[in-house]
């Protein structure tokens, strides 16, 4: 369980930093940041590890979303047999 919320909390860390506002665009980031690439103002190098952490992010994302999806399936299965 406490994996699980530990899981949930770098996701939403990650997705919160790597969807942060830009601020107008004055200082460079020290995280890749969506809005950064989106439009242009990215002038540093795109390094090996901004890449490593958006994989991860990803992979993460898609295993909370395949057990959420597992977790879905089970209820309605149980839901089914219980005449809800």
């Amino acid at each position: 369980m406490v994996f699980h919320f530990l899981t949930w909390l770098g996701i939403l860390s990650a997705i919160n930093a790597f969807f942060a506002k830009g601020d107008d665009f004055k200082l460079q980031p020290i995280v890749l940041g969506r809005n950064w690439l989106d439009h242009g103002m990215l002038h540093r190098e795109v390094k090996k590890m901004d890449c490593i952490q958006l994989f991860l992010l990803l992979s993460n994302w898609l295993k909370v979303k395949e057990a959420f999806g597992k977790n879905a399936d089970r209820n309605e299965k149980n839901n089914r047999h219980s005449g809800k």
